[in-house]
Parts: structure tokens; sequence; C-alpha cells
């Protein structure tokens, strides 16, 4: 299976959309942003956005990790003293187990130092505050396209239904068309299921595989 990237990936987790927070402590004021990413570049391209958007900002410190092989990982403490900023942000990645993801946390320097112990404790704090409710998984789904007769038309809906598979399409011409996502670590078991359901009477194709958001329960759409 490939990611957009065009390397070959597992299932990990990640977050679907864009996510902020925003925290003070001691009159220091710590906005987090984060996205999902799939390359390098889009990583950089983000935190490059971030700056612009709070350019009047003291620090932008951040951190990402990329699911390439070899994985890539990065952080930067824009200024603030060493690792007490980007490494922070990163070990809550890592901790979470975390993919394909960029944070930056911007910070609006409130006039008194929190020192080191206190700076790590609260760009970490701004990292898992922001991410912790929100993280799904990429997970690789088998497009698959099956055609039957008129007849098999209930049992194979209340199949489906009964399963909560997700379904892309459903065309009604001589014969009936669904297309749907199964999950592909269950897509064999899927189509067995079928052939005995329906005595084999049913011709399925397996179209194509993509990864997808998936929180756990359900595909998500629209991100």
């Amino acid at each position: 299976m490939k990611d957009t990237n065009n390397t070959l990936i597992e299932n990990y987790k990640t977050i679907s959309k864009h996510l902020t927070n925003e925290f003070e402590e001691k009159k220091s004021v710590f906005i987090t942003d984060s996205i999902h990413v799939e390359t390098e570049k889009e990583a950089l391209d983000f935190i490059d956005e971030i700056k612009k958007k709070y350019k009047d900002a003291t620090h932008h410190c951040s951190a990402y990790i990329i699911n390439e092989n070899p994985i890539i990982k990065r952080y930067n403490d824009d200024g603030e003293p060493t690792y007490t900023a980007g490494i922070p942000i990163l070990s809550v990645l890592e901790k979470l187990d975390l993919k394909n993801i960029v944070v930056v946390v911007t910070r609006y320097f409130g006039g008194k130092e929190l020192g080191k112990g206190g700076l790590s404790r609260a760009y970490g704090k701004a990292c898992s505050d922001c991410l912790n409710e929100f993280i799904v998984y990429k997970k690789n789904f088998d497009l698959i396209e099956i055609l039957f007769d008129y007849t098999n038309l209930g049992i194979i809906e209340n199949y489906l239904l009964e399963n909560s598979y997700y379904i892309v399409n459903k065309e009604y011409t001589d014969k009936v068309k669904i297309t749907l996502y199964i999950d592909s670590e269950i897509s064999q078991k899927f189509i067995s299921g079928l052939i005995e359901l329906t005595s084999d009477n049913v011709i399925i194709n397996s179209r194509d595989t993509i990864m997808l958001f998936y929180d756990g329960n359900k595909i998500i759409t629209g991100v």
C-alpha cells in the first residue's frame, strides 16, 4: 500500500484536521497549531504559514514526524533555550506514536521567565492538550465492487448494514452494483462471507487499495 507520497507504509496513528489550542502560563500565551502532512515539504510549508500568521510572536517552536523509510523526525527551538521547546513537542508525538504530523507552538512572551523546566512543561502541555482527543488512524482500505441480481438485494443490504460497511455508491440497472470500502485486514473475510451468503451468486472485484482516516468506528470523510 502506498500513501500519496509514494512511500510504502503501514497503518499508523495521526490527526485528520487542522487542530489549534491556546493557553496562558505566567502571562506568556502559547498557541498550538497542528495538521496532518505526508511530506517534509508540507511540514515546512505549514511552519512558514504559521510564522506569517503570528509574525509578531516571540517564538515559533516546532516538531514533525514523517512516515518514510527511514522515518524523518525534526524539531526546532526557534530561539528558546536548547532542548526546552522542540524536544518536548517531539517527545509528545513519539509518546502518542503519531506519524505524518507537524506541530507548531507559537509563544507570545509575557514578561516573566519560566525557567528551563517551566518552558519544557509548557511546550509539552501545549502539544498534548491540542492533540489528545483528536487522534485517528490512517488505515488501508480496499475499494471493492460487487455485482448481483435483484433477488439477492435484501440479504446483501442487510449484511452490509449489520456490519456497518462504508458504501461509496449504488447503481441499479439490469443488476445491482455496490461499491464500498472494506478494511484491508478483513477484506478476505468479507468476500468469503458474501460468497457464502449468496451461494456464490455475486461478482466481486477489488478495484484499489487506498489509505483513509478512521476513528476506530467509522471512516472519516470531508477532511
